[in-house]
């Protein structure tokens, strides 16, 4: 029984302790008999996977204080980062003794009120503290009775960081030099850091892109195929697959120095018919297998669909769990002239 009893006596005097989840993520923080929150969230949107929960919260009476607490992401208030309601119980139900709190950083030192403020009512028994600004350095929230300090609850708030995650504007595409999309992160700071690795790129060519390829492939292959008409016939027309253009080829893109001449004469789709001459006795059956590459286009087709603006390339990445996506043109107008062949160079009139 001494023992027993004992056991009672230390558990008696440890200080409360909480267990929450906050913004999803579960936040224990060191230090015995206190309480964790951690505030701020990601101004991008999460993946559909991920769900945000209300805190769940774990309390343990510590002398007659018993905590609960609830999270509040409302910002209508001048709230940039919500705010905590804290509410509390006390042993025995009828006291009168007074029930009061402090708000100060773990080092002693006062917070400014227009980064973190409380309001106590003292007849809900409640304590809402606002947050307003970013802080770098823990908070303290003591709760304890006038008349005897060491009967306390302690409530440590930390605040994680908030990431910014810009996309470029666009892609730059230089002779010589590998093409990178490289996301700018920007840090809010904060008392706990989250991870900034990009993770998970994957490069898609648009399907608009690819829908234009299939134009200007049966394009060409229609005007061949008519060319043939005044010699003979066809039949089985048909298109065929997409040459360098799969998902694998477009990662390649990204992980090679920039060819244009590469670029032009790799990429495009295969189309074949069948065919005969007319005046053909043997009655012989050819098959036309054709690649039609990028560089076939017309020089004012390739220019409008490769003017930066229209949809080439889908990029996406995920920074700390949450995905940013992002469409690019690419803009290759600057394809330098390398020769000039007239068709004839010596011409009488």
């Amino acid at each position: 029984m001494e023992q027993i009893k004992n056991k009672k006596n230390q558990k008696a005097g440890k200080i409360l302790k909480i267990c929450l989840i906050a913004l999803g993520s579960l936040a224990v923080l060191a230090g015995t008999g206190t309480v964790g929150y951690v505030i701020g969230r990601t101004t991008a949107v999460k993946d559909q996977n991920t769900e945000e929960k209300e805190p769940n919260v774990s309390v343990e009476e510590e002398k007659g204080i018993k905590v609960q607490t609830k999270y509040n992401a409302n910002t209508t208030s001048g709230d940039a980062y919500g705010f905590y309601e804290v509410a509390y119980k006390v042993d025995p139900v009828i006291f009168t003794d007074e029930i009061e709190a402090t708000l100060k950083y773990q080092d002693g030192t006062d917070i400014p009120s227009d980064t973190l403020a409380f309001e106590h009512d003292t007849v809900k028994l409640k304590i809402t503290v606002h947050c307003k600004k970013v802080f770098a350095k823990k908070a303290v929230l003591t709760i304890y009775a006038k008349s005897d300090p060491s009967v306390k609850a302690i409530v440590t708030f930390d605040f994680r960081e908030r990431l910014t995650v810009t996309l470029p504007d666009a892609i730059s595409l230089t002779e010589g030099s590998v093409p990178t999309i490289n996301p700018t992160i920007t840090t809010t700071g904060g008392t706990v850091t989250v991870d900034k690795t990009v993770m998970n790129r994957t490069y898609k060519w648009n399907s608009a892109f690819i829908t234009w390829v299939n134009t200007e492939t049966k394009a060409a292959m229609d005007a061949e195929v008519d060319s043939m008409q005044s010699t003979g016939s066809t039949w089985s027309v048909a298109m065929g697959d997409l040459v360098g253009l799969s998902d694998a080829d477009c990662k390649t893109f990204f992980t090679e120095a920039f060819s244009s001449a590469t670029f032009l004469t790799t990429k495009g789709q295969k189309y074949s018919y069948h065919w005969q001459y007319s005046d053909d006795d043997a009655d012989d059956d050819n098959l036309q297998e054709t690649t039609w590459h990028l560089g076939e286009a017309s020089r004012g087709d390739f220019l409008a669909e490769f003017d930066g603006a229209q949809p080439i390339i889908d990029f996406s990445c995920t920074v700390n769990g949450t995905k940013y996506e992002k469409t690019f043109g690419l803009s290759l107008s600057a394809i330098p002239v390398k020769s000039i062949s007239p068709d004839k160079t010596n011409v009488v009139f």
